[in-house]
Formats: structure tokens, C-alpha cells, sequence
């Protein structure tokens, strides 16, 4: 996040850069935070979603997978430690 921007501007910002479509926020889940031992971070989750006819195309990132998030597979993944609280509500949230 830049000094001046709020939540919601820096994840509408940031999306286009990394994945290469457009965004619209949906709804915001609750705040995590985790403190890993060298830094803490507090992560502020948002639904999202985008036009069909866009295809994510990640910047940043070397794969992009498209899972159901009420199948199990998804909690295989090796996630940050700071990540899973945030999975499980989302799951919880569908």
C-alpha cells in the first residue's frame, strides 16, 4: 500500500499489475494477523470478481490454478503460515 491509498485502492491497483484484468470488490473478510519471527503482517482479505471474458495473466507469479475451494485439495497447497486463518474463512464464507 502507497502512503496515500486505502485498502480497497491498492488491491484495485495492484490486481491490474499482477494478473492483468480488472476487479471489482465483492466484500471484505476479517483482518488476520500472524507474527513469523523476523516480521508480523496483518492481512486485510477481499472477495473479488472480474469479467468472464478476461483471462488472468500473472506478472509476478509463475503458475495460476483454478481450484474449487470446497474440495480438499485446495488446504494440499503449501500456504504461508499467515494464509490458512484467511483460507478457512473463505471456505466457511461460501
Amino acid at each position: 500500500m502507497e502512503a496515500h491509498e486505502t485498502k480497497e485502492q491498492a488491491i484495485i491497483s495492484k490486481i491490474p499489475e499482477e494478473l492483468q484484468i480488472d476487479i471489482t470488490l465483492i466484500k471484505q473478510l476479517d483482518s488476520g494477523t500472524h507474527q513469523y519471527p523476523d516480521f508480523h503482517i496483518t492481512l486485510s482479505p477481499y472477495l473479488c470478481k472480474f469479467p468472464s471474458v478476461e483471462t488472468p495473466n500473472p506478472t509476478e507469479h509463475s503458475e495460476l490454478l483454478w481450484l474449487d475451494p470446497l474440495k480438499s485439495l485446495i488446504l494440499n497447497l503449501d500456504w504461508a503460515v499467515a494464509d490458512i486463518p484467511i483460507l478457512h474463512q473463505y471456505i466457511k464464507s461460501l
